[in-house]
């Protein structure tokens, strides 16, 4: 078992850590699971509920900035659909290689319709040319993306797999700064997309993942308020690629 931190000591560490919004999801504080020392309440719920407190602060445009893209740098990437092979997978797991589940996934779903959320058109979209920006802010990449045409709708995606120990709280603020980050007319053009077209935010998990199991929980309500306020869904994908949304 790790170390313990008091309500006390978890408030300091995060408010700290709340003066930078832009790298707050990537934060060790937040990759904490358990409850506060001596208490019931769950590091991550206190956390959701101090954003709540300052969520004037956080919706602020200079505190998560929208980061230039280079003209010459198209965020399409025309990846091609690769087969997902999951007892392959696993079998090279138990061999000691390092993989990612949630990527080779989603290199499947590339091209497929998965209901409400449209057609996949892109994975691992990288949100810059680069993994830091010439100001020093390191960057990731949009694990999905898809369109949905008849509700002229675009899914910004994050993606957790079946055994995901991420919490909801992590997937939220991933997902919620990218969005803040990337620039919405530039993606649009970028796949031939009308410009009216809305960007949606959405965490989309299976259902035996941490993520979906703190969704589900009563112990994390700040959680799941501070998902309405920034307009983050939760969608639940099954064995055979059928999506709904909670």
């Amino acid at each position: 078992m790790g170390i313990v931190y008091s309500k006390d000591e978890t408030l300091k560490a995060f408010s700290s850590a709340m003066e930078n919004w832009e790298e707050l999801y990537k934060s060790d504080l937040i990759k904490r699971t358990g409850k506060v020392l001596g208490g019931s309440e769950y590091h991550t719920d206190i956390y959701a509920q101090k954003i709540l407190e300052h969520l004037d602060d956080l919706i602020q445009p200079d505190k998560i900035g929208v980061i230039a893209r280079d003209e010459k740098k198209f965020y399409k990437q025309e990846h091609p659909m690769i087969a997902f092979e999951e007892d392959r997978l696993y079998e090279l797991k138990k061999q000691g290689k390092k993989l990612s589940f949630e990527k080779h996934k989603a290199r499947s779903l590339q091209g497929k319709s998965l209901q409400t959320l449209g057609t996949v058109i892109d994975y691992q979209t990288p949100l810059y040319k680069e993994k830091r920006t010439e100001e020093g802010r390191t960057l990731g990449e949009v694990d999905l993306l898809s369109n949905n045409q008849e509700t002229n709708t675009v899914y910004m995606i994050e993606f957790k797999w079946k055994t995901n120990k991420e919490t909801l709280f992590r997937c939220i603020l991933e997902i919620y700064t990218y969005w803040r980050t990337i620039p919405k007319d530039r993606l649009l053009k970028d796949f031939c997309i009308c410009s009216s077209a809305k960007l949606r935010k959405v965490v989309l998990v299976y259902d035996t993942c941490l993520a979906y199991k703190e969704y589900k929980s009563s112990q994390h309500l700040n959680v799941r308020k501070l998902m309405t306020e920034l307009g983050v869904e939760l969608a639940v994908i099954d064995e055979h690629d059928q999506v709904r949304f909670e």
